[in-house]
């Protein structure tokens, strides 16, 4: 969506994914900056109708949970995975990402 989760979707992607995509997935929120801008791009998809979902880590799942509430979130869409995603290795991140996906459904669907 941009260079990197530390800076807001530029405007011209953001229309692309509005125009491709039928669901939206951000992040990875699991830094500072990075959960900030993932939770905003989330928000401002689900403002235009989009179904967005913010992906964090356990980490920080509560500096992504505060600008949902602050900022009015249509949606508070979060999947939290564990902490920290960086530096772990592949075989973990798809154990992790394995177990995430009917809580990723739900979160769509519910």
């Amino acid at each position: 969506m941009s260079a990197n989760a530390a800076i807001p979707c530029a405007p011209d992607i953001f229309e692309r994914i509005l125009s491709e995509a039928d669901l939206v997935i951000t992040g990875m929120a699991d830094c500072g900056s990075c959960t900030a801008y993932s939770v905003h791009d989330t928000i401002e998809f689900e403002k235009v109708g989009r179904p967005a979902v913010v992906v964090t880590t356990t980490q920080f799942e509560p500096i992504a949970e505060d600008p949902c509430h602050q900022l009015r979130a249509p949606r508070d869409r979060r999947l939290v995975l564990p902490h920290p995603v960086g530096g772990t290795d592949a075989d973990t991140l798809h154990q992790w990402c394995d177990a995430a996906v009917d809580r990723l459904i739900t979160l769509y669907t519910a």
